[in-house]
């Protein structure tokens, strides 16, 4: 009964967007995949150990570019995954079967006025780095305070894109040499949802061997509701150990003496209260090393032989205590395609550094009550708190693709990065505050068998 609900979720859109088009002006894709894998290390955010996790979903789409003329094209997609939550409550029946969510892929117009000016809109993937496999990204797979980043997500694989519901303004110039993106995306991922934000994108490219990029996002400028960006709450902290966060009613801004003067940790600096809102720059290169040999050109497959570096400032304002030190907001990720002679569509090695002193937790946007723009501190319940956390700072991942057919590609990936398996609270899936593996000693794979036309 799934299947055929599927089906019809699936081909309806399609069949509606089609009707009265000419067959040979609509070009139609599908796809399908499976996933298997382990968690061979982890640990979750109580400290339990994970280990030998089963990994494992099934994925299916289905995706139609209508050309409408030579000037406006529409595409559509969807699809649904089968995915198994993490963690299983013996206590919740319904975290223990096998879990099955529709979704659209795509549903965006694509207008180009001439061959140098076009205008996107809707909701699409939006990736400036093609290089980057599974980190990077930074720009716009991020916050700003606090700076929290992103990989994977319902998918581990292929996963280094933006999901944007917005607008996108594209020209280039110079004969194509230099790209200029103009964006004006809607917040999808973390809430508060719908926050604006304008956003710049360049790519100048040097012949066909350096590639150099920069952009620069006003993150949140436009909310939908101002007050969720800088919610007016005075907290202290309280014990030595734990430092623990708590609000504090006796807070008195006339009475820097008073009861709030103990050990107090405001979210306010000296001018303005803390926010979520904040200015995030992104700089980017790429060298082929290809470039410069007629011999490795035809030796090699198109994407062996690339270097890669990205890094991104995730807000450009200090604030006290938790934001103090730029080079902490920095992620910055190195890549490299290594020459696989055509045996192997892409072999391919990224390493990421971020010396970020707090733990990956994104607690305070998922918890109830206001979302608050700083790093969970709780040490006792979270394994954070005010003692650096360095254990983390170094993330990697390994990708390997090789295209056995027309139709049908295997694809490999082990890392220690940011994913984030979904679970289940009160039925609804929600990503975990937390990566799984959180430090160096943690890994997974998985291996992905993927079928298309």
């Amino acid at each position: 009964m799934k299947l055929i609900t599927l089906a019809r979720l699936l081909t309806l859109p399609l069949l509606l967007v089609c009707l009265g088009t000419a067959a040979e002006n609509i070009v139609l894709h599908s796809s399908a995949y499976n996933d298997v894998g382990q968690v061979m290390k982890g640990e979750t955010l109580g400290g339990d150990t994970v280990e030998n996790l089963y990994l494992s979903r099934f994925g299916v789409s289905v995706a139609a570019a209508i050309m409408v003329d030579e000037k406006l094209t529409l595409n559509i997609g969807a699809g649904g995954l089968f995915w198994y939550p993490f963690p299983v409550s013996p206590l919740s029946w319904w975290t223990r079967r096998y879990q099955f969510g529709p979704g659209i892929s795509e549903a965006s117009l694509h207008y180009a006025f001439t061959p140098d000016l076009s205008f996107k809109a809707g909701f699409f993937g939006y990736k400036y780095n093609p290089d980057a496999r599974n980190l990077g990204e930074y720009l716009l797979r991020s916050e700003a305070y606090p700076g929290l980043v992103s990989t994977g997500g319902w998918s581990f694989l292929n996963s280094a894109v933006y999901q944007s519901l917005g607008m996108q303004l594209q020209w280039t110039v110079w004969n194509g040499w230099l790209t200029n993106d103009l964006l004006l995306f809607s917040e999808m991922n973390r809430p508060p949802i719908f926050d604006v934000s304008p956003t710049y994108v360049g790519t100048l490219r040097l012949g066909n061997a350096f590639e150099v990029g920069g952009g620069v996002s006003l993150h949140r400028l436009l909310p939908v509701h101002p007050s969720s960006e800088s919610p007016r709450v005075v907290w202290k902290t309280i014990g030595q150990g734990n430092s623990y966060l708590i609000p504090n009613p006796d807070y008195n801004p006339n009475d820097p003496a008073g009861a709030s003067a103990a050990n107090p940790i405001y979210l306010e600096d000296t001018t303005r209260f803390y926010s979520l809102q904040g200015v995030k720059v992104m700089a980017r290169a790429s060298l082929d090393f290809k470039a410069f040999s007629s011999v490795l050109e035809d030796a090699l497959g198109p994407k062996d032989m690339r270097l890669y570096f990205e890094a991104a400032l995730l807000g450009v304002k200090n604030y006290p205590y938790y934001y103090e030190k730029p080079l902490q907001r920095i992620p910055m990720m190195a890549g490299f395609n290594f020459p696989t002679f055509k045996m192997l569509d892409l072999l391919s090695l990224e390493v990421e550094y971020y010396a970020n002193p707090w733990a990956d937790n994104q607690k305070n946007f998922y918890s109830s009550g206001p979302i608050l723009p700083v790093w969970v501190t709780n040490r006792t319940a979270f394994q954070t708190g005010h003692a650096p956390v360095f254990r983390d700072d170094w993330k990697w991942s390994i990708e390997a693709a090789r295209t056995l057919f027309l139709g049908l590609t295997v694809q490999a990936q082990i890392a220690n990065d940011h994913m984030r398996l979904i679970g289940l609270q009160d039925g609804d899936p929600i990503p975990a505050n937390s990566p799984l593996t959180r430090y160096g000693n943690h890994w997974y794979y998985v291996v992905r068998l993927q079928w298309g036309i």
